[in-house]
């Protein structure tokens, strides 16, 4: 089994359904494995296209979405959707091809620093210099791509690194292990404490608000959300970006934190005197 095709095989057992790819350099050796696995592939015309989609996959599905482009303009054409994703906390993998390590800083077709370009808009970027760190740079990768705050992550992978073959110890730990989902799963016991002084602030308040982000989404809590609502009538914002954690119509739900001149809603956050975060980053608004 080559880097390729344990690459493939790791995904597949990690709950990735799909991959959003346009072939090209250094990409062959990974999308015959793909072919081999019967891991489906989404060819599209524009690597931009590819990253959207994948960020959108990896959203809807609470799984990591998996882009795969080519080296050079390939990779650059996806950073567009590796940054939305970053913005937005979803939970995305971009594999970028590269040619053989042995040329590297000798002028090779399509040069360029993928991970330094990468590394801003990632919580982990990484060239993959042989393929005996493959296994331990891919599951470091797809676990810190679902932890804590999800978000994107990059690894370039050379040519000869994909079609090398795999050590040993990496292809039998397919036989002594199963299958692992990578999901987004933000589910914690919270502390009592905190609780309690939340609850008390609430009762007390005269004018309070809530406001979501996708961390409300990703944990599942639309439906006590809602019962919530509807018992305390404690209207609701939402991030601009997170409109998804409010799955229907309620009434307590008054609209998002974008300022336009549009969202009449907004200005009333001015007025409350509490307000309750749930699975949101505060930002300047």
């Amino acid at each position: 089994m080559n880097g390729a095709q344990w690459l493939v095989e790791t995904l597949r057992r990690r709950g990735v359904g799909m991959v959003f790819a346009l072939c090209g350099n250094g990409l062959k050796p990974f999308l015959d494995a793909c072919i081999d696995q019967q891991m489906q592939v989404i060819d599209v015309r524009n690597e931009q296209s590819a990253a959207y989609m994948a960020d959108t996959w990896g959203r809807l599905t609470k799984r990591i979405g998996v882009v795969a482009v080519s080296a050079g303009p390939g990779h650059t054409n996806a950073l567009t959707g590796l940054a939305n994703a970053f913005w937005d906390g979803g939970p995305m993998l971009l594999i970028s091809g590269c040619a053989s390590l042995q040329t590297r800083g000798m002028g090779h077709f399509q040069e360029l620093d993928q991970v330094e370009m990468a590394s801003p808009v990632c919580k982990y970027a990484r060239l993959i210099n042989s393929v005996e760190v493959l296994e331990h740079e891919v599951v470091k990768a797809l676990r810190l791509a679902v932890s804590g705050r999800p978000g994107p992550v990059h690894l370039t992978v050379p040519v000869d690194v994909l079609s090398a073959m795999m050590p040993d110890s990496a292809v039998c730990q397919f036989e002594m292990s199963s299958s692992s989902v990578d999901q987004v799963n933000p589910v914690s016991t919270g502390d009592q404490d905190l609780i309690y002084s939340a609850v008390e602030n609430l009762a007390t308040a005269d004018r309070p608000a809530m406001v979501v982000g996708n961390g409300a989404f990703y944990a599942d809590a639309w439906q006590p959300l809602a019962e919530f609502a509807k018992k305390t009538s404690v209207p609701i914002f939402s991030s601009m970006w997170s409109r998804g954690a409010i799955e229907k119509p309620i009434p307590e739900y008054v609209g998002t934190t974008f300022s336009g001149p549009t969202n009449g809603a907004y200005a009333c956050l001015s007025e409350t005197d509490v307000v309750l975060l749930l699975g949101v980053q505060v930002d300047y608004r």
